[in-house]
């Protein structure tokens, strides 16, 4: 089906729902893989579950069934057929020499019933340990957050490190293996792929770092990613996937080319695999005075008494830790009393830097799927319906589109209501995935550029002794003190200025409805330092372990 919307919008065809066949996808079905639209889906807690698994099993409706059904479906995944990933890509432009530069690429290994891509690259890191020098800790890659075929945070892993020529043609090989065999390629939208770039040259191609940006920025085909990569001038590329169009091709080239001048760090802590199936054990209090310790070094750890560290699915992530700097959250990993644990790995990640959104005139080139921020003008009162807030504005040139607000976005949502028609604000939010001309944000933050102050009708002030006069019938004012009258039925119109929102204030939304590329306002002044390069990173050594240890017991050493 060719619409305008696609043609105008770029909007890829695989994106259509596969049960209608008409309208985008808002996501894929937890169940059984195919993307659906929010026609032919229910939302049941943060999963999609599409019409036709939900006639087959009516109780998927009730989020704790669902839960405890993909849970008791995750224990039975132990042991299932893997098939070999297969080389589907090479390209030669040099010669190796006998010391090279490696950049590990992987993507989409995961799915609903367990796995996660970070912990393939934390055991990877401990069996390349002793065979290689990393040059770089783990890098934990988070791409565009509203693509529809995303398994959780859309995350891909990029490890980079220095070897011999030939030390790695002798576990290259092994690397391919190990991912094949972890991989959850049973599940239909799980489409993992190995990305390796190796040069005797420390660089990298310019064709990574801008598939990186239009990878967690906008929508990109397989296709368009191969020929790209098929322009790069030096080194040799190899790419092994199951299929030639495998979707995980995308991030892991995006993993390799990210371009971290802004960074965080995050630590992840991975279960037992024995306590897979178990409810995660954190002590609550621990966090809580983790959080207070470390204050502004941390980030997103809990909400309101909330505890926001831990995941709720079958994957083996225990919890994690985020920050600005590595020694703070081991620090905090050494505070916090939990379960016993299988490893950590510490990760440089693009995660709360807002790497995501593209900042657009007008709100006729957008497309779904994309994080814009764009400035606009309300053209009436909010508007409260269902537990929403939405505005209508006009953009610069004119255009005009509208803004929602939904329920988990909190006080964002309760600013928004008190925004008034002539505001003018900077607005931040995904474009619906809808193919009708209507656009729609769903708004994550808004900057208040222009407050409209606030008009208020009040009686005349005396011109005679200068006291407030009183209303004398519906056609006359009085003056109490003087008696001095005036025939005049319209009230004086003054100006003041409005308490809420206040102008040139940022308004975002709350911790626990933060997105993984989110920018918090705790690290705000040290993504100044990092962006002018004030700050500059270090590799702390080992960036693992399967024991905790103090931050005093690490080497800090140079990035190469």
């Amino acid at each position: 089906m060719e619409t305008d919307i696609f043609r105008q919008r770029k909007i890829p065809k695989d994106a259509l729902c596969e049960i209608c066949n008409r309208e985008l996808s808002s996501g894929y079905c937890e169940l059984c893989g195919r993307l659906v639209c929010n026609t032919c889906s229910k939302q049941v807690g943060y999963s999609l579950v599409c019409k036709e698994c939900l006639q087959r099993d009516p109780k998927l409706n009730a989020f704790e069934y669902l839960r405890e059904f993909i849970r008791r479906r995750s224990l039975r995944i132990r042991e299932f057929s893997h098939e070999h990933m297969k080389k589907i890509l090479e390209i030669k432009r040099e010669k190796p020499n006998e010391f090279i530069y490696v950049h590990l690429g992987i993507d989409d290994t995961d799915s609903p019933f367990g796995m996660c891509t970070t912990y393939l690259g934390a055991r990877l890191v401990e069996f390349l340990w002793n065979k290689v020098s990393f040059i770089d800790y783990p890098n934990l890659i988070r791409l565009n957050p509203n693509i529809p075929w995303k398994t959780r945070g859309n995350a891909a892993i990029a490890l980079r490190f220095s070897i011999s020529f030939s030390e790695f043609k002798n576990i290259k090989r092994s690397i391919v293996e190990f991912i094949s065999n972890s991989a959850h390629n049973f599940f239909r939208n799980t489409n993992p792929a190995v990305v390796l770039f190796y040069s005797s040259n420390k660089n990298l191609p310019d064709q990574f770092k801008s598939i990186y940006y239009k990878a967690v920025r906008d929508l990109f085909s397989v296709d368009s990613v191969l020929s790209q990569l098929r322009k790069i001038n030096f080194g040799i590329l190899e790419i092994y996937a199951y299929k030639e169009k495998s979707r995980g091709i995308i991030g892991a080239s995006a993993a390799i080319g990210a371009d971290l001048l802004d960074y965080t760090y995050e630590i992840l802590v991975y279960r037992l695999p024995k306590n897979l199936s178990s409810k995660r054990r954190v002590y609550s209090e621990d966090v809580l005075e983790m959080d207070r310790l470390l204050d502004f070094l941390s980030y997103d750890n809990v909400y309101k008494s909330r505890i926001l560290i831990t995941p709720h699915g079958p994957d083996p992530v225990l919890f994690g830790i985020r920050g600005d700097f590595p020694e703070p959250l081991l620090a905090g990993f050494n505070l916090i009393r939990h379960e016993s644990f299988d490893r950590w790995c510490l990760f440089k990640t693009n995660q709360g830097t807002n790497v995501h959104i593209l900042d657009i005139d007008h709100i006729r080139v957008a497309s779904p799927y994309l994080t814009v921020r764009i400035t606009g003008k309300l053209t009436l009162d909010p508007i409260k319906q269902d537990g929403k807030v939405i505005i209508y504005l006009k953009d610069r040139k004119g255009n005009q589109f509208r803004a929602v607000f939904f329920h988990p976005t909190g006080d964002l949502k309760m600013m928004a209501a008190k925004l008034r028609k002539g505001d003018l604000v900077s607005l931040v939010g995904s474009i619906a995935p809808t193919s009708e001309d209507n656009i729609t944000l769903n708004s994550e933050e808004f900057f208040t550029l222009s407050i409209m102050p606030e008009i208020v009708l009040g009686n005349p002030i005396c011109p005679s002794c200068g006291k407030k006069m009183k209303s004398k019938g519906k056609d006359a004012f009085f003056c109490p003190k003087c008696k001095f009258t005036i025939k005049n039925k319209r009230k004086l119109i003054t100006l003041k200025n409005r308490i809420f929102p206040k102008e040139n204030i940022r308004y975002t939304t709350p911790p626990s409805a933060h997105r993984h590329l989110t920018l918090p306002k705790e690290r705000i002044f040290f993504r100044l330092l990092k962006v002018s390069r004030v700050i500059k990173p270090y590799l702390l050594v080992p960036f693992w372990g399967k024991t905790k240890v103090h931050p005093l017991e690490l080497v800090r050493a140079p990035l190469l």
